[in-house]
């Protein structure tokens, strides 16, 4: 009742002021991490830039609360929500868990986030993907599937549509 009152009775300058200083706040990782919607690197719509990534799982739709994918021959379409479990930004080299050093340039600068789907029957073994872009190239996606936390299990390139 008193927050009702004192949020009534602020002048609505002061208000604006100190809502848009909570906005701005950088976002804090962690289980309970909450996508702010069209500011995550990774949302989009994503066409295949490889074959096993065409044949796997075709285009991708990801949104602040669901991931898709239209499938194809082998692989049905699908539709799950997820949750981010882990966010790396800055100097730090993409991937984190050492897998596929070879396929990614050493001086490359990446941001990435892995989230853990939600179940739903279309996944499959799938548990957890790391999306990843390089700082100079913010067209490609570089898409890691995991079974298991820890154990990845393929590697897709994607580029922005």
């Amino acid at each position: 009742m008193v927050n009702r009152v004192m949020h009534k009775a602020m002048n609505p300058v002061v208000r604006s002021i100190l809502l848009s200083s909570v906005l701005s706040l950088p976002t804090v990782v962690g289980k309970a991490d909450v996508p702010t919607p069209g500011r995550e690197f990774f949302y989009g719509a994503w066409q295949a830039g490889d074959e096993a990534g065409a044949a796997i799982y075709g285009e991708i739709k990801i949104t602040p609360h669901s991931l898709s994918w239209e499938g194809s021959r082998s692989n049905q379409k699908c539709r799950t929500t997820y949750i981010i479990v882990d966010r790396t930004r800055g100097p730090k080299p993409y991937p984190d868990e050492g897998w596929p050093w070879k396929d990614i340039p050493s001086a490359a600068t990446y941001q990435t986030v892995k989230i853990r789907l939600r179940s739903a029957k279309c996944l499959g073994a799938t548990s957890y993907f790391r999306f990843a872009i390089a700082s100079d190239n913010p067209g490609h996606l570089d898409v890691v599937e995991y079974i298991k936390p820890d154990k990845p299990n393929g590697w897709f390139s994607y580029g922005k549509l």
